[in-house]
C-alpha cells in the first residue's frame, strides 16, 4: 500500500511542477521535506490526519488517498455481489468517474501502477489515467463523461495528446436520458 500511495502522491506533486520541500511548506510546517521523501519512497505514509490537506493541496480525491494509504478497505472480499446491476454512471462528478476508471483499470492492471494524472480541468497532456509497469507508460487514458461524444470529439482528444505510451485508450461515459414512452 505505502509504494502505491508514495507513486501516486508523487505524480501528483509533479504534474503541479512542485518539489517536495514546497509540498511540505504548503502543508505549513506540519512536516518537513524529508517526510515526504519517505512517502513517496514508500518508507513511511502521512499521518490520516494530513489526508485531507493533501488531497485539498494536490487537487485529489479525500477516499482515493485513504484507499492507497490503507487507512480503508480498497476492495469488499471475494464473493460479495452488488446489490445495483447496473452502475449509476449518470449520477457521478466528473472526479468521481475518473477515480471509477482507476479502480477498474487497476482490476483490469493488477501488477502495474494505475493512477490519475492532475485532475478535471488541469492541462495534462491530454490525458486523464496511467497505467505504468516497467518504468513506462502502457496505457494512456483519456477520461469524458458527456453528452454526446462522437468522431469530431474523438479526434479533438486525440489531437491533444502530447504524453507518450504504448497504447491509448478513451472512456467515455454519454449520459443520455432514455426515450420517453
Amino acid at each position: 500500500m505505502g509504494k502505491e500511495l508514495g507513486l501516486f502522491l508523487q505524480a501528483a506533486r509533479i504534474s503541479r511542477g512542485w518539489d517536495q520541500a514546497h509540498l511540505a511548506r504548503l502543508l505549513g510546517g506540519a512536516v518537513r521535506q524529508q517526510a515526504v521523501s519517505g512517502w513517496e519512497s514508500g518508507r513511511s505514509r502521512p499521518q490520516k490526519d494530513l489526508i485531507p490537506a493533501l488531497a485539498e493541496l494536490l487537487e485529489v480525491n479525500v477516499g482515493e488517498l485513504l484507499m492507497k494509504g490503507g487507512y480503508v478497505a480498497v476492495r469488499p472480499s471475494s464473493g460479495t455481489r452488488p446489490l445495483q446491476t447496473t452502475l449509476p454512471f449518470e449520477a457521478l462528478t466528473d472526479d468521481e468517474f475518473e477515480a471509477f476508471t482507476c479502480e477498474f483499470l487497476h482490476c483490469l492492471h493488477q501488477d502495474a501502477h494505475v493512477y490519475r494524472y492532475g485532475k478535471t480541468g488541469h492541462k495534462q497532456g491530454g490525458l486523464d489515467v496511467f497505467v505504468d509497469q516497467d518504468g513506462r507508460h502502457v496505457l494512456g487514458v483519456q477520461v469524458k463523461k458527456e453528452k454526446s461524444f462522437g468522431p469530431a470529439k474523438v479526434n479533438a482528444v486525440v489531437k491533444e495528446v502530447t504524453i507518450e505510451a504504448d497504447a491509448y485508450s478513451i472512456f467515455s461515459f454519454e449520459n443520455r436520458q432514455p426515450p420517453s414512452a
